[in-house]
């Protein structure tokens, strides 16, 4: 009997929980009773008006880089430089692993050992670590501080606390493949399945739900803002 393609298991299942993912964070602005901001900006993005296509996507593309990705926003909600680079860490950390999981499925999609000093495994390792240093510095902060640990929701420890096990279990599970321990890795691939499956559903609940909604919101209003000035 042949076994089922892992290539094709891994695809259909982070594309089943990615579904139940955007089912559950639909669900959490329901509850907000506000406007989903991703349906807002295809409208925005379609409306007829003097802009053309790519002047509203440099438009989109501008208020991405700029309050986005350069964090501005998130260091408007920091209090100090250490929660702000934990920030950093996390947030670049988590996106380059999203980027790094999604090429590696399309240029190794067998999971075959590539050696430590490949480019994808060196890009891997260090999204994974940054996303676990940035998660780290987010927990010692709360922990440290007496204030922020009696303060701080059950919510917020289970999120740093997922995304550092989920980062640790990737640098182990690709380790465990590029050292050759078959045993191990196939052990390892079932907690990194599982590390998977929480974020997915874990995470639109979370604070990231929250940032998701209001990055699209922010791009919207973008939009809005340069059709008032036509």
């Amino acid at each position: 009997m042949n076994e089922f393609p892992l290539d094709i298991f891994y695809f259909l299942f982070n594309l089943i929980l990615f579904l139940l993912s955007g089912i559950i964070l639909i669900l959490r602005i329901r509850r907000w009773k506000v406007s989903y901001p991703f349906i807002n900006l295809i409208k925005e993005f379609l409306r007829k008006e003097k802009l053309g296509v790519f002047a509203k996507l440099k438009i989109i593309v501008n208020t991405f880089i700029h309050e986005l990705l350069f964090l501005r926003r998130a260091g408007f909600l920091c209090e100090e430089n250490f929660h702000f680079y934990g920030r950093v860490f996390l947030v670049y950390g988590f996106g380059g692993m999203v980027i790094m999981n999604f090429v590696n499925y399309v240029l190794n999609p067998k999971g075959y050992p590539l050696g430590f000093l490949h480019p994808l495994s060196f890009l891997s390792y260090l999204a994974y670590a940054a996303m676990s240093i940035g998660a780290l510095m987010l927990l010692l902060r709360r922990l440290i501080r007496v204030n922020l640990r009696k303060t701080t929701d059950i919510s917020v420890w289970l999120m740093h606390s997922l995304l550092l096990y989920f980062g640790i279990i990737g640098i182990l599970f690709f380790t465990s493949i590029n050292a050759g321990y078959i045993l191990l890795s196939s052990i390892l691939f079932y907690f990194y399945l599982a590390g998977i499956s929480l974020l997915y559903l874990y995470l639109p609940l979370s604070e990231v739900g929250y940032f998701i909604w209001k990055g699209s919101s922010l791009l919207t209003h973008a939009l809005r803002s340069e059709y008032r000035k036509i």
